[in-house]
């Protein structure tokens, strides 16, 4: 499962194009902005919260397991071990693009079924101005 999450850029290209900025500033701007988006995206999770709003709840044989694991009543914040989120970062960067995945395939694959059923990954409206902000401030410094 791919999710592919586009920023709107209006009126960044064309400062962009103006300013003749070299492809390695681009990509260390894009990197930064990538690494925003991991951070929104952890606390975000941490908080109980997906792009929906909160987490669903959890299903009655998983909220035994972790009741018997952890004891009391768990908050649904994808964290069970913790590796998972702990996984989530910056892969690849180019002065295009960056990518922000998951670099073991088993953490990838609880990350897909995660998001199936308690969408995480993605962007929300709010989020988007704070990357847009690293974005242009690693940019233009």
């Amino acid at each position: 499962m791919q999710i592919t999450t586009t920023v709107n850029m209006r009126g960044v290209l064309a400062a962009i194009k103006k300013a003749q900025v070299t492809p390695q500033v681009k990509k260390r701007a894009l990197s930064k902005a990538a690494l925003g988006h991991v951070r929104a995206i952890k606390s975000r999770t941490a908080k109980g919260e997906g792009l929906f709003g909160k987490f669903k709840r959890y299903s009655k044989d998983y909220f035994d397991i972790k009741v018997k694991r952890k004891g009391g009543i768990p908050k649904v914040n994808l964290i069970f071990s913790g590796n998972m989120l702990a996984n989530l970062n910056l892969v690849k960067s180019t002065p295009n693009f960056a990518l922000v995945s998951f670099s073991s395939q088993t953490e990838r694959k609880k990350a897909e079924a995660n998001q199936r059923t308690r969408p995480f990954m993605g962007i929300k409206p709010d989020e988007q101005k704070d990357i847009m902000r690293i974005f242009k401030r690693e940019l233009f410094k």
